[in-house]
Formats: C-alpha cells, structure tokens, sequence
C-alpha cells in the first residue's frame, strides 16, 4: 500500500450511497451521494463514483474501507433495508485493491473520538451532570462509552468505548415495548399487521408512517393509502393535527429507546442522535418529549439524568467516522491485511 495514496472510503445506507476519498490524516475529498435506487448493484454505484474523479486520483486508490447497513461478519453482504446483495472478496477482486467493510453505525461511532462543541447541539446539558468535565470539552474526551444512534431507512446505533473498543449492535430490532396506554393500543394495532412489532417498525422513515397509520386507526378513520414520512412532516409543519400528534409520538418512542439503549450499554460519555431524518424534522424535534422519555426509569432516573445528550450536526458522520478507522486500518496495515482484510489474488 503507497502512503501518499488513496482510500476509497463509503457509507452504504438503504437510501443513499456517500463516497469520498481519504488518505492517512483522515481528511475526506470529493465527497458524493448516490441514490441506491439508481443502480441494480454496488458496482455499478462505485464505478459512477469513480467515473466522476480525475485519472490521477481515480488511479491513486489503493484500498477501499466502507461502512454498510448490514451485518459485515460474512463474505456476502445483504443489505437490511436494500435489494443489494455482494461479496467483499468479489469487490476487492474487481477493483485490485484490499477491501474492508464495517457497519454504517460503528463507523459513526468512530467519529464520536473527534468531536468537537460545533459538532453537537446539546439536548441535555452536560454541565448538569456529575462529572461534567468528561464532556464539556468534546476534543478532550477522559473517558466513558459513547453512543451513536437514530432514526432513517432503518433504526441503528453503536458504541465505542475509550479504549476505542467498538460495540456494534442492533437496536432497531429489539423488541418495541410500549410505556402507556396508548403505545399499548397502538401496540396492539401493529399487531394485525405484523406478526412482531421491532423498534425499526415505528423509529425509521416506514415506522413513522406505521405510527400515523395505527393513531388514525385507533380513532376509528381510514388512514391514507402510501403515506410517507416526509409526507407526514410536511403536514404537521403546516398544522395537520393527526400528522403532529404522530410526529410527538415518535419523540416520545425515540427518547424511551434511546434511554434504555443508554443505560444497557452505559453510555456515561454520552449519547449522540444522527441522521438526516431528524434534521429534516427541524422544529418538529420536541426537545421536551425527547428527554422526558429518556429520563423516565424508575429508580435510574437521575442516573439517565446525568447523560450527556447531544444532536449530532456534522455533515456526513459515517463518512468521516469510515475515513479514521480507514486512516487506523492504514497506519498499521501490515498486521490488519494479514490478519482481516480481504486482499485480492496475487498476479499470476
């Protein structure tokens, strides 16, 4: 592997594929998203990203890290929320160079080591907390496990400890356990349509549209056919009552979610929301509900009340996350290749 070259670095999500290349300080070029729609396969996908670059840094690639909404343990990649079925040896085949995937959320978590107080807007003040020292300064990070989570095509997370020990997982396919009544009922309406009701089924783009769907039923209409997320935001940001109280409901489901993700995976460091479906929510995002969600657990009360919480604002997270384990991967390449990373056939 050349030090002064490229690595092709990607977060594949179910929606849109983001490209950009990095070297060794990490630091992302010719950033571009691709709808995933647009292509019958990842390949073709790469290779309009690389038809866009000059010769000479399409020449300069000499390994490809990405971060994909998937399981990555196996050779044949599914994609959970995607028609995209692949093999890492296949890619690293055709494209000559050394391949390595991580899940799109552990790749996020790799970006909650360089964060700095512009990155974030606070949720939950982290000078309220006990040892607030631990996050007031971002870049300064002494110590506690981090989360990333949210809400897209999907609902992923991950955590990172400050050994830098990633914690992939999936919480978007736990089980969804309603609080009140009427996460009850609507629990119970999910239920004639699924025959298990996931937090993926309510915290994603689809889950919102199901929560809308299941409220209008409760009170006894006949829900819209093909009602989409963004649909349902546009119609509580002009005033739609039915798409508001939906809109407050996923909140709530949200914070609860996300406070038990907290407290099973002790995420003293903080805990940090992403994703574009949140920012397009704008003012829609209900702090209050959030957090009094997030709070309400008995006894652990104040435990969660002394999380730091924030709202992720940085552009392209799993990008930048991808590019400093890639710059990681590349810096002690010689052990990684031997031991994980898919190397293509030797010539002849």
């Amino acid at each position: 592997m050349k030090a002064e070259g490229f690595t092709l670095v990607a977060d594949i999500g179910g929606t849109n594929a983001r490209f950009a290349l990095s070297t060794t300080g990490a630091q992302l070029q010719c950033v571009e998203v691709l709808a995933c729609n647009n292509f019958a396969r990842i390949d073709d996908a790469m290779d309009a990203y690389l038809s866009k670059l000059a010769l000479d840094k399409r020449h300069a690639i000499d390994s490809i890290c990405m971060a994909v909404a998937a399981p990555t343990g196996p050779d044949t990649i599914k994609m959970i929320n995607h028609v995209w079925v692949f093999s890492q040896t296949a890619l690293a085949e055709k494209f000559g160079v050394p391949i390595r995937l991580i899940n799109d959320f552990s790749a996020q978590a790799w970006c909650l080591t360089r964060l700095r107080n512009t990155d974030i807007v606070w949720l939950q003040d982290p000078e309220q907390a006990l040892d607030a020292g631990r996050c007031a300064d971002l870049s300064a990070w002494t110590g506690g496990t981090r989360t990333i989570t949210g809400p897209g095509t999907g609902f992923g997370g991950s955590s990172i400890t400050f050994n830098l020990d990633v914690l992939e997982s999936e919480p978007g396919h736990l089980t969804f356990a309603p609080v009140n009544e009427v996460q009850l009922r609507m629990l119970e309406q999910l239920w004639q349509w699924f025959p298990r009701i996931s937090v993926e089924h309510l915290l994603s783009g689809p889950g919102l549209a199901n929560i809308h769907k299941a409220l209008v039923c409760l009170q006894g209409a006949k829900p819209a056919e093909n009602l989409s997320a963004a649909n349902i935001v546009s119609a509580a940001q002009q005033g739609d009552a039915q798409a508001a109280e939906s809109v407050k409901m996923f909140m709530s489901i949200l914070g609860s979610v996300c406070g038990d993700m907290a407290l099973s995976i002790g995420s003293r460091g903080g805990l940090f929301l992403s994703g574009d479906m949140l920012k397009k929510m704008g003012l829609l995002f209900d702090h209050r509900i959030f957090m009094d969600a997030f709070v309400e657990k008995g006894v652990f009360r104040q435990w969660c009340k002394e999380i730091p919480v924030a709202f992720l604002s940085m552009p392209d997270p799993g990008l930048h996350g991808c590019a400093l384990f890639a710059a990681s991967w590349r810096l002690d390449h010689d052990s990684l290749m031997t031991q994980t990373a898919i190397k293509p056939p030797e010539p002849g």
